[in-house]
């Protein structure tokens, strides 16, 4: 019964965070950050011939049962497969998106927000009210007095966030920020 508690037991991996904040006391130091937000890696969609490679033996490859000559000369015929066979062996054989195409490979998301700078700098008019709930954002001046076209585009650079406190401010302040100045934001798309 212990094997079987022991397979049952799933281990999952902690959330990592960035190098800029392994501390709560830590400040961002946007100085180091050389990588840009949405950028693509080079990747190669097929392998260099000019590259050397050692061959690594693959454990699987050896002679199986019924695989072999028989100690004849002669080679085995090739076999016959049906159309469905070919288009299963396609199919196992296809690459994921993933690692083929450039729109779907994971970008990065360096942590050199807007939003990140200011909070960090204690310059934007909000604080977190930690509520016997859930939190909220406490607002130091009325959001309608607010310079929309400042704070704003704050707010939106910082949903590319996904470290608390950050994720949360930068999600809250914009939903805070869209309720309660609606026709302000219409003017500001508009000119924009």
């Amino acid at each position: 019964s212990g094997t079987n508690r022991m397979n049952t037991v799933k281990i999952t991996n902690k959330a990592k965070l960035f190098a800029e904040t392994g501390s709560a006391f830590d400040t961002t130091d946007l100085g180091k950050i050389k990588t840009r937000a949405g950028g693509h890696d080079i990747i190669p969609l097929k392998p260099d011939p000019m590259a050397k490679t050692s061959m690594k033996p693959d454990p699987t490859n050896f002679l199986k049962k019924f695989a072999g000559n028989g100690g004849t000369m002669v080679p085995k015929p090739e076999p016959v497969y049906t159309k469905a066979e070919l288009a299963q062996q396609a199919i196992k054989s296809r690459q994921p998106k993933m690692l083929t195409y450039p729109a779907f490979v994971a970008r990065p998301n360096p942590p050199n927000t807007e939003l990140r700078r200011f909070y960090e700098r204690g310059d934007l008019p909000i604080q977190i009210d930690h509520g016997g709930v859930a939190n909220r954002l406490a607002w130091k001046v009325e959001i309608q007095k607010l310079d929309f076209h400042h704070y704003l585009p704050i707010f939106f650079d910082g949903l590319r966030e996904v470290e608390p406190p950050y994720a949360f401010v930068a999600e809250q302040g914009v939903m805070d920020m869209l309720e309660a100045g609606a026709h302000k934001v219409n003017y500001l798309i508009f000119i924009s």
